[in-house]
């Protein structure tokens, strides 16, 4: 038998541990939360439970159930996944959620074309996901948003701050604020208009051309009404549908190869006479010029 075709590991296996112990991730900023990564049956978990001082306390036990809840109730390959709540041993109610191994999105990353499409692209899909669903993040930063090392893909993370509108309970303004809306952190209520005052502050450095600041910008007005309305809004206005620019580019091309044909005709004179004011070059600079009016052309 050739063994270079049979399938199978490279060298010896880890030996199978059903259980670790816990090891310390984080401690929230505002110092209610603390975050452990597990080991259970194989497979890595995030737990994340209240600290000592926040334990029993109503209005913090149900911080904790509420983001369960919220987060549970999301199921998209961009949002971390919530699996259980439940009571450990030794930190009381708990979240066990996914483990996700990356990074929290930076400006400083560097991005490819294709990679600053997709990534800020998976973004803006997953936070339209939670206003389909009737759920505003409130404290959209890029802490919350990982960048996972394999595969390079975006995780949308942490809703203890999260707000639905089956909830009547923790209803008062939150956030952060140098990423929260204005009417977040003067305690007016707050919409999905929040969220893409977030968006835009996130975005804002990732712009890569004119067009795409100026849509950040727009996000960024201090008027809810005069912000983009919904993520898809956003979402289009940031990247242009390709499907117009190129029909566009297909009709100029139709127009030259047709003035190229009249040329070759019998009809020279006459096509030369139609012609004569608008040269190739004048042709594709109205081709940019038509491009930018349905959406700009990427730099």
């Amino acid at each position: 038998m050739n063994t270079t075709c049979v399938s199978g590991f490279f060298e010896e296996n880890d030996s199978f541990s059903p259980q670790q112990e816990l090891e310390l991730l984080s401690r929230s900023q505002n110092g209610i939360f603390i975050l452990y990564r597990t080991c259970s049956e194989g497979r890595y978990y995030v737990l994340k439970a209240l600290q000592p001082d926040y334990r029993g306390k109503a209005v913090y036990e149900e911080m904790l159930r509420k983001e369960y809840e919220i987060g549970a109730a999301l199921k998209h390959p961009n949002i971390r996944e919530y699996y259980d709540l439940f009571e450990h041993p030794e930190l009381g109610n708990c979240i066990k959620m996914e483990w996700v191994d990356g990074d929290a999105l930076s400006s400083e990353l560097p991005l490819s074309r294709s990679e600053h499409k997709r990534l800020l692209g998976q973004l803006l899909d997953a936070v339209s996901y939670l206003h389909l669903h009737q759920v505003i993040h409130r404290d959209l930063k890029p802490d919350n948003i990982l960048v996972t090392r394999n595969g390079r893909n975006i995780k949308l993370i942490d809703f203890s701050l999260a707000d639905s509108d089956s909830y009547s309970i923790l209803k008062a303004s939150a956030g952060t604020p140098l990423y929260a809306a204005p009417e977040q952190q003067e305690g007016r209520k707050g919409d999905c208009r929040s969220d893409i005052y977030s968006l835009g502050v996130i975005l804002l450095p990732f712009a890569r051309n004119k067009r795409q600041r100026s849509v950040a910008q727009k996000c960024l007005r201090k008027d809810a009404g005069q912000r983009y309305a919904s993520v898809g809004q956003l979402h289009k206005a940031f990247f242009p549908q390709i499907q117009n620019r190129v029909l566009i580019m297909l009709a100029l091309l139709v127009l030259v190869l047709s003035g190229v044909g009249l040329i070759l005709t019998d009809r020279l004179q006459e096509a030369r006479s139609i012609y004569r004011d608008q040269t190739i070059d004048n042709i594709f600079l109205q081709a940019t010029e038509l491009l930018e009016e349905a959406g700009g052309v990427e730099d």
